[in-house]
This record gives structure tokens, C-alpha cells and sequence, in this order.
């Protein structure tokens, strides 16, 4: 397709004209030729867009690098540069979808793992592009109809598939196809586009409520594409409650059946290790943060079993854990434990507070910062929502509102089906010289954290309301002998402990994106496209104990979903967090109940 691919600069060049971001989505990312031709062609064009989105399949999990990427680059500086950026971030060998942010985040890879056929159905977003260069011998119609639900007014299909079949199922899924005898390849334009299930805000500015590690994210995430943001928060600094932690634990989970939790888990863990590497190749403040090691102790035979069989099966966990038993803990770790347990090589540990500030620092320029702001209420007033002190003073309006203030969203949204709780929690901060064990970070029924500025962290026990302080610091600390023994614990001077809300949903996933409208529905509803949504509210919220590995991946769902652009994992986990998916679940049941009764 090398001279058809020629002739489609136009229309390229065409389809990204001064535009904020344009996507194109490759079927077969192949030997990566295809994806250097498109990237060279944007950087040598001088009316590019802002961001190119490019999604592209491989049809093999495979630890090499594609041949494009290991060739010499005949290209300017510029491409070089993110070839050279791209074989450090290349994904790792495993299923799903995996996004990398090239050129300052000008340049954004999804790369998925799988059959383009079979994995199509999972991508969501609006594509200006496809360029079918994948091995088939004609176009199936159940497919088109996939690109054409990605579609939008004008998108364009390039294929080598020129039969006439083909041109048949192009035009039952909506397409108008064009042949190019003299290339022997066909393109094919939207003849009409898809209903959009949300309008994109005509106002590139939002308030963003919560200056936590999630609201600090988002408010990064939607400042690189040139949102003006208001970050606001009632605290007099950033990071002041369960992101004030000195350190978190950052690493994925696995189940047997490979659960949403696990693979938002995953996808976030990816995300944020590379989000937060970046951040520290710029000269912005610091952000504190290591990867060294995690261990996960299995607390009974039964959990070891369990942890040895999630082994075995998911694939996708050999990259991140390995199996040690009890003898290859002691003299490898340095970890006493009787069954054994997950060792993380490149388990995380974070400093909330100073990610915040790198957050914030990275777009500054976008971003203002009101702290000591209580909001009392929001009200939505002649197309604004409106936010109100306690005596009753506007404070600020905008088009677009993210609450990102974890429990407290659900004072702010009283009548809305958000099925939030919160829970108190304790955090033990502990002079590391006063421990005498591994210096990885350690969990099981309790957690202990690596060392940071010559302190660990425990915790992190549940607070009773009855409980005084000395009787919640005695309970990390007696959770913490049970971890890695008594005689660990040299002495227990000088520590100090605080308490948070951690807030938590009912399926304990986060709730990313629009709210749900709170007026009746008098429709049938089957699915989460068919519950209204509110105009211009959304939440980034319910992050439980998982904040530190999930608020990148958060906070990048929820900055495409407000731009139009392709989403960096699949459809099904962004149906998982969606916060309407409880009043689906609740109408569901109650149309089930309706049907039984009419029996």
C-alpha cells in the first residue's frame, strides 16, 4: 500500500487542517512503517493538529521490538526523537491495550494487543482515519459497522480491499467507496455519522473540585490540551487528606478470572509508572517516587494456593509477579512469612503530595489554585454550574464542573445514585531506623512502605469512632508486628500517626465520567447510553485503596471523554466506571421485577 499511502497524504493533511487532535487508526501496526509515514507526514505539515491520536493492532504478543523501530530513521530530528522515546516506552508483552505519550504528549500511541476483528468492539472514541492494512481477503460487515460507530461526519477508510463485496458491505454500513484503479485501492467516506451520546463542551475550561492526587491529575491531564482549569479546594494546601500520606503502595492487582478491578489495575499501574518518569525527565518540581520492589505475603495455604493458580493462569501476571515460597522470600528478600507470597519487581512506592505538585507544576500556566474554598452547594443556573460559599456567595461558575472531592461529591450531589461510602482509616509514619527488616515494601493484612525521606509508612487500620489516638497508633503497630514480627520493631519512639476518610464505592471500582441526571426516566433502559446524563458534570471519584494506581488512567478516560478523542482501554472498563452503571443495575432490576409480576 506504499503508493496508496502516497496518495492519501491529502487527505490526511485534509482531515487534520488546524484541528486540536486528529486520530487515525491503523489495523495492522505491522512492521510499523505505516505509523512512522503518518507521524513524519503531521511533523512535516505545517497546518497539523495539535495532538495526533494514532490506535493501532498486533495481531501477536511479541517481546521484540517492530522492525521500523530498530532500522535507521531516514526522517528529521523530531521523528528520531520519538522513535528513540518509543523503544523506551515500547508496551510490554501484554494482552489489552496499552497508551504511550510521545513528543510531549503530541504524539499519543494505543497500541492493542489481539485480533483487529475481535478486538474492534472494544475501542470507543471518534476517528478521522482508518487505514485498513490489515490481511484480509474482503471487508466483513459486522466490522464496518464497528468503524462506522467510530466514525464522524467526513471520516475516511483507506483499504486495499477493492472487490466487489466489499464495496457492498462498505455502503450497508453507511460508507460512500471510491476505487483508484490505477493504485488498486479503494477509500471509502462516512455518509452519515453516528449521534454523539454526549456533546463535546463548546468551552475549553472546567473547575475542577478536590486537589487531591485524582483532581490534581485531571486538572494536568485536560491543562496539556490547553483547558484552562480552576482547582479548587477547602484545605489551605494540596494533598491534605488520604493523598497526604507520606508514602502509598503502587502496584497491580490479579484475580483468576482477570476482573475489571485487575485490568483497570493494570492498565493504570502501566500509566502512571510512565506518567510519573516523565515528570521527572522535565525541570519541574520533583515528584518522589521508586520503584523498588513489593512483596505481597499470602496470609493462609488457601490464599497461597489461590496466588499460585492466578499464576498459572493469567498470563498477563508473569510480567509483573513471580512466585516465591517461604524459603526463596528469606534468603532473597530478606522476608520472613510461612506460605509464601508475590514478589513485584517493579512494585511502586509514591509520595502523594509530591506528585500533586509535579501535576501541577508540569502546566502551571493553565492551571489556578484556590485554596481555602469551602464550596457549600452547586447549583446549575442558566447553563452554568454555579458554586456557592456557606453564606450563600457565588463563588465561580463554569460550563464544565469534575468533582474529584471524594466523599464529600456526595454532599454536593444529594439526589444523585452515586453509591459512595467512606471509610476512616490510620497511617503510622515510622522512623525506618527504628525497624530491622527488609527494605522493600511489605503487605498482607496490613502494609509497610519503603523508606522515603527516613520514613516508612504503616497501615492501614480501620478507626473506630470510640478509639482514642494512642489506641489507633497501638493498632498499626501490633498489625505491623503480625507482618514482619515482633522483633522487627526496635523501638516505637517518635512516630506519628494520622487518620483519613478513604473513600470507597459499592463495587469498589472508581466512578469516571458524566453523572447521571437525577430527573425520572420514563424510557426503557438496557443499556448505560440509554440514561440521560447531566450537562457538564462529571466525577472522578471512589478510588478506594487503589488512588495511587488508578488517577492517571482516571484522569486520561475522563480529558478524552470531554474531547472527543479515543479512549487507551477498552470499552467494557469504560462501561465498568461509569458512575451511571448503579442506576443501570438498580432499573435493570426493577424491570426484571415488572416482568415476573406480569407472568
Amino acid at each position: 500500500m506504499d503508493k496508496a499511502f502516497d496518495l492519501f497524504k491529502p487527505i490526511l493533511s485534509q482531515q487534520w487542517k488546524n484541528q486540536d487532535s486528529a486520530a487515525i487508526l491503523l489495523s495492522d501496526f505491522a512492521e510499523g512503517y505505516f505509523f512512522l509515514d503518518i507521524v513524519q507526514h503531521w511533523l512535516h505539515d505545517a497546518g497539523r493538529s495539535q495532538r495526533l491520536h494514532c490506535f493501532a493492532f498486533i495481531q501477536e504478543i511479541d517481546a521484540a521490538l517492530p522492525l521500523a523501530l530498530n532500522g535507521s530513521i531516514h526522517g528529521n530530528d523530531s521523528l528520531r526523537s520519538i522513535v528513540d522515546e518509543l523503544k523506551q516506552k515500547w508496551p510490554p508483552p501484554v494482552a489489552g491495550f496499552h497508551r504511550v505519550f510521545l513528543n510531549q504528549h503530541s504524539v499519543i500511541l494505543t497500541v492493542v494487543y489481539g485480533q483487529f476483528e475481535a478486538q474492534l468492539s472494544e475501542v470507543s472514541g471518534s476517528f478521522d482515519v482508518f487505514l485498513l492494512n490489515h490481511s484480509c481477503e474482503n471487508l466483513d460487515l459486522i466490522s464496518l459497522k464497528q468503524i462506522w460507530r467510530l466514525s464522524q461526519a467526513n471520516s475516511q477508510i483507506l483499504t486495499n480491499a477493492t472487490d466487489k463485496n466489499s464495496q457492498a458491505q462498505l455502503i450497508k454500513a453507511g460508507f460512500s467507496p471510491q476505487l483508484h484503479d490505477s493504485t488498486r485501492f479503494l477509500t471509502a467516506s462516512c455518509l452519515r455519522s453516528p449521534k454523539p451520546l454526549c456533546p463535546a463542551p463548546e468551552q475549553k475550561a472546567a473547575i475542577v473540585i478536590g486537589a487531591g492526587i485524582a483532581g490534581c491529575a485531571v486538572a494536568n491531564s485536560l491543562a496539556l490540551r490547553n483547558w484552562k482549569i480552576q482547582l479548587i479546594d477547602s484545605a489551605a494546601e494540596i494533598a491534605s487528606q488520604a493523598s497526604g500520606n507520606h508514602i502509598g503502595l503502587c502496584h497491580p492487582t490479579f484475580s483468576l478470572d482477570d476482573n475489571f478491578q485487575a485490568r483497570l489495575s493494570r492498565a493504570g499501574f502501566l500509566l502512571t509508572q510512565q506518567k510519573l518518569n516523565a515528570l521527572n525527565q522535565q525541570p519541574i518540581a520533583t515528584v518522589h517516587f521508586g520503584a523498588d520492589e513489593h512483596f505481597q505475603i499470602a496470609t493462609s495455604s488457601g490464599a497461597a494456593e489461590l496466588m499460585q493458580a492466578i499464576l498459572k493462569q493469567q498470563q498477563a501476571a508473569a510480567f509483573f509477579i513471580e512466585w516465591l515460597n517461604a524459603e526463596q522470600a528469606k534468603s532473597q528478600l530478606a522476608i520472613e512469612c510461612q506460605f509464601g507470597g508475590w514478589w513485584f519487581p517493579r512494585g511502586m512506592w509514591i509520595n502523594p503530595a509530591s506528585a500533586c505538585n509535579g501535576y501541577i507544576n508540569e502546566s502551571i500556566e493553565y492551571i489556578d489554585l484556590s485554596l481555602n474554598t469551602y464550596v457549600d452547594r452547586i447549583e446549575y443556573l442558566d447553563k452554568q454550574w454555579c458554586l456557592f460559599s456557606s453564606n450563600n456567595t457565588l463563588i465561580a461558575s463554569t460550563d464544565t464542573l469534575i468533582l474529584a472531592n471524594a466523599h464529600d461529591a456526595a454532599r454536593l450531589l444529594p439526589h444523585t445514585e452515586l453509591a459512595l461510602s467512606s471509610s476512616l482509616r490510620s497511617v503510622t509514619k515510622i522512623p525506618a531506623n527504628q525497624l530491622n527488616t527488609t527494605n522493600i515494601g511489605v503487605s498482607g493484612q496490613s502494609y509497610l512502605t519503603a523508606e522515603f525521606g527516613g520514613f516508612r509508612c504503616a497501615g492501614a487500620a480501620l478507626v473506630n469512632e470510640d478509639m482514642s489516638e494512642s489506641e489507633v497508633q497501638a493498632n498499626n503497630l501490633r498489625d505491623l508486628a503480625n507482618l514482619i514480627g515482633p522483633a522487627a520493631l526496635l523501638q516505637t519512639s517518635n512516630t506519628q500517626t494520622r487518620q483519613c476518610m478513604r473513600p470507597n464505592s459499592a463495587d469498589r471500582l472508581p466512578l469516571v465520567g458524566a453523572v447521571p441526571a437525577t430527573a425520572p426516566i420514563s424510557h426503557s433502559v438496557h443499556q448505560l447510553f440509554h440514561i440521560p446524563k447531566s450537562t457538564g458534570i462529571y466525577t472522578v471519584l471512589g478510588f478506594g485503596a487503589r488512588g495511587l494506581s488508578w488517577h492517571v488512567l482516571a484522569a486520561e478516560v475522563l480529558a478524552c471523554q470531554l474531547n472527543k478523542e479515543p479512549q487507551g482501554i477498552e470499552r467494557s472498563l469504560i462501561d465498568a466506571i461509569d458512575p451511571s452503571r448503579f442506576m443501570l443495575r438498580r432499573l435493570r432490576k426493577l424491570s426484571a421485577q415488572k416482568i415476573m409480576k406480569s407472568r
